[in-house]
């Protein structure tokens, strides 16, 4: 079975064989220095940490509406996937941590525009 990726610089479409992808991305999620193996779901523990530090800081009046609307009651983990590197000798891939609806990318937001 394949599936097709994109190519990281460029519009170029590449077709990968699916059990050659999942293997290439299992070799890298096993490098210990990079990532750790969790063991359980933290994302709720993280939202209501989120939401009780923005609940006190806007009782505090250190924020504002806009910074308190921030507060998520919903969020996933960050997704992992790799764009095969078609220009070097053995295709490696970039590994691309995405963090888009994740809690940790609303408390960037939330650490970026204010400062303490």
């Amino acid at each position: 079975m394949n599936c097709l990726s994109r190519r990281l610089n460029g519009n170029v479409t590449v077709v990968l064989n699916r059990a050659d992808y999942v293997h290439e991305m299992e070799v890298n999620l096993l490098d210990t220095n990079t990532y750790q193996r969790i063991t359980r779901d933290s994302t709720k523990k993280l939202i209501n940490d989120l939401r009780n530090t923005l609940v006190r800081r806007k009782n505090m009046d250190y924020i504002d509406n806009t910074l308190y609307r921030l507060n998520i009651t919903d969020g996933n983990f960050a997704r992992i996937y790799g764009l095969p590197k078609i220009h070097k000798p053995g295709n490696p891939f970039r590994v691309i941590v995405s963090a888009i609806n994740s809690p940790r990318r609303f408390l960037s937001f939330f650490a970026q525009y204010h400062s303490w």
